[in-house]
């Protein structure tokens, strides 16, 4: 488990992000694919991101702090159809002006939900963190929910929609219920780490 991690603030416009010097490692994805559930399992701690059945809770970019070297930034749930479509404009600026603007991202996680065959949604902002030459992993999420042989289909059928296959992301299955990926999410973090210092 991440060790000495904690809330440290909400952010909801971009000159209220912290100090963009600290390595960051960044979660996105659409509304209720998990991440809040992720980020409490890397923790090991139930309430830390606060969970939510309601889509689209999350309405702030929120920073976490680990060992006050390095932040977890969870970021807001894209996708979800029942935000006016000026909040829908507002935080897709948001999220583009976070990742121009942001220094020392070392990796952003894409959650993907692992019932589903990734959406294009996913797919598109996969696109564009390539194309702003960011590092990027996939994490498959709640792999609890389906049978094992259907892990390996999700995984085929993400890599057969790259066209480039150099650029396929590393893919990691994970479920946050029975802890599976997360050892493989914090190795990846700590060596990402240790490599900036």
């Amino acid at each position: 488990m991440l060790k000495n991690i904690k809330f440290f603030k909400s952010v909801y416009k971009l000159e209220q992000m912290p100090d963009g010097e600290i390595p960051k490692f960044v979660f996105i994805g659409r509304s209720n694919v998990g991440k809040s559930s992720l980020i409490n399992a890397l923790s090991g701690q139930k309430n830390l991101a606060k969970t939510s059945s309601t889509p689209g809770k999350t309405q702030s970019i929120n920073y976490f702090m680990v060992d006050n070297i390095y932040y977890i930034v969870d970021m807001p749930g894209y996708g979800y159809a029942k935000i006016s479509k000026e909040q829908k404009l507002y935080w897709k600026k948001m999220i583009e002006l976070f990742f121009e603007n942001s220094k020392k991202i070392k990796m952003n996680y894409v959650l993907v939900d692992s019932r589903y065959n990734i959406m294009e949604s996913d797919l598109l902002m996969i696109e564009y963190l390539i194309n702003l030459y960011m590092p990027t992993t996939i994490v498959l999420t709640k792999i609890d929910k389906i049978a094992t042989n259907e892990i390996s289909k999700r995984k085929a059928y993400i890599e057969s929609c790259f066209e480039d296959q150099t650029l396929i992301p590393k893919i990691i299955p994970t479920s946050s219920n029975l802890k599976k990926g997360i050892k493989l999410i914090i190795d990846q973090i700590n060596l990402l780490n240790s490599e900036s210092c």
